[in-house]
């Protein structure tokens, strides 16, 4: 039997695949499913393992720290990463992101990304989160993409606090 954070893993990877792809592995995601249950965890794609944490209730305008993928020696080309953002606000919160990546650490760019809802398509365009409770948002950054680091900016920040993982699967 896998291990809790194995489980989530594989889950994850499992639903975030088109329908096609889900409905060929459905007994992969079956026995997961099972596997989770059995450890008493209800399935979900905000569930996955904790990852790096870039952000810890930050508020006001600005930067993540940066999450470095380090240099493997072959080239920056990442695999699928989760970016999960928990916000909070106050009176009248709002909030706009953007995830980007930088191949040398000093001009970043807005990197594609999915949501986990529709995990196939992809933007590069920012997005908004306005919630006075805690909201959860995951993102998909996809495969393949040159990047070695990767930060989330946070603009037009009216009460938000934001707190944020990395995870590469």
């Amino acid at each position: 039997m896998p291990t809790l954070d194995e489980a989530k893993r594989r889950y994850t990877q499992y639903m975030i695949k088109s329908a096609a792809v889900q409905a060929q592995i459905a007994p992969l995601i079956n026995e997961v499913t099972f596997a989770l249950a059995e450890m008493g965890v209800t399935p979900s794609l905000t569930g996955y393992p904790a990852g790096t944490a870039v952000s810890t209730a930050q508020t006001g305008n600005g930067n993540s720290t940066v999450y470095d993928f380090g240099f493997d020696g072959r080239d920056n080309s990442r695999e699928m990463v989760l970016v999960r953002i928990t916000a909070s606000g106050g009176t009248t919160p709002t909030c706009t992101y953007a995830i980007q990546g930088s191949t040398d650490g000093t001009t970043y760019n807005n990197l594609p990304i999915a949501d986990i809802s529709a995990p196939t398509t992809f933007s590069s365009s920012t997005f908004t989160i306005a919630a006075v409770g805690p909201t959860t948002v995951v993102k998909i950054v996809p495969a393949g993409l040159e990047y070695r680091y990767l930060r989330i900016a946070y603009s037009a920040n009216t009460a938000m606090t934001n707190t944020a993982d990395v995870y590469p699967l």
